[in-house]
């Protein structure tokens, strides 16, 4: 899972690169991953 979270964190920090509002930090990938986590839990419980 190390991996998995390491892989996520140099994707996210790519994507705000190329974003000229966005300043990258912790909190910024936290949100991420638990706005991400919610979603898929959100849709887990329709099917």
């Amino acid at each position: 899972m190390n991996n998995n979270l390491k892989r996520i964190e140099k994707e996210l920090r790519s994507f705000v690169k190329r974003c000229k509002d966005i300043k990258y930090n912790t909190a910024l990938l936290f949100s991420f991953l638990v706005t991400g986590s919610l979603s898929l839990s959100a849709n887990g419980k329709d099917d």
